[in-house]
């Protein structure tokens, strides 16, 4: 058995919760873990698809780990949203802020695959996972870098009515401008609550290339950039969800970057 076999195997013996699997391009690896997994009775989530053929209107500000994601969040988009999801797709791609450097559409991809993570530890309904997840897809499209953050989310919220009109687009708008920063009030559903954990700590902590993220943070806010920069942000901030705790506090307590799965 390979060294990515074993891996696979030793990440299924931890006994998760819950697994979503990405496959893509019918890899391998990916099929033999979740077929592990199936034999061991752990629920999963699959999401299947084919590699993009790269995007020119993208080239520039998309990495291959950008890409990646992108590819993961269409699976998504074309699994429950199928008459929908090349609209939607080509409308982020459209972004007008894609490219901003942190407040970009790689960030609202991250954000979008971790209220999966989130959604799924916190069972959340399938339909409340479709809502917040495209709210994160969303959240900071077009953003202005208004020093107001309701005029970056209303921006968003915009499109969201714009290209989201098929599904429940004035809910989804409503969970766009509650991540509006600094809160003003407290979170009003356990959708928000995902939303904004996922916001919060994913882009600039608990990714393998979080180090970009904070980097871009710093340009165009001058915020500090270090690892221990954004875990002082985070644990001063604070989280809402038990599973973005626990996240957070896994990865203080390995005192490393942990790698994304």
């Amino acid at each position: 058995m390979g060294g990515g076999y074993t891996r696979n195997k030793a990440m299924v013996d931890t006994e998760p919760d819950h697994i979503i699997a990405f496959i893509m391009d019918k890899s391998g690896g990916a099929s033999h873990c979740l077929r592990y997994a199936q034999r061991n009775g752990i629920p999963f989530t699959l999401y299947e698809d084919s590699t993009p053929a790269p995007q020119p209107e993208r080239e520039g500000t998309m990495r291959p780990v950008d890409l990646e994601r992108r590819g993961k969040c269409a699976a998504v988009l074309r699994a429950r949203f199928p008459e929908h999801a090349s609209a939607v797709l080509s409308a982020l791609d459209a972004n007008p802020s894609a490219g901003v450097p942190y407040h970009g559409t790689p960030h609202m991809l991250v954000v979008a695959l971790a209220t999966l993570e989130l959604s799924a530890e916190e069972q959340l309904t399938s339909d409340e996972t479709d809502l917040v997840f495209l709210a994160a897809l969303f959240h900071d499209y077009d953003y202005a870098g208004a020093e107001d953050d309701s005029v970056n989310t209303e921006r968003a919220a915009t499109a969201v009515r714009q290209h989201l009109a098929f599904t429940d687009h004035t809910r989804i708008a409503t969970l766009v401008e509650a991540s509006r920063y600094p809160y003003l009030v407290a979170p009003r559903s356990r959708l928000e609550e995902v939303l904004r954990d996922a916001d919060v700590a994913y882009s600039t902590l608990l990714i393998s290339d979080a180090q970009h993220f904070r980097t871009g943070l710093l340009l165009e806010r001058g915020a500090p950039a270090t690892e221990q920069d954004a875990i002082a942000f985070i644990i001063g901030h604070g989280l809402y969800t038990d599973s973005a705790v626990r996240a957070v506090d896994r990865f203080v307590t390995a005192g490393r970057r942990t790698p994304e799965a």
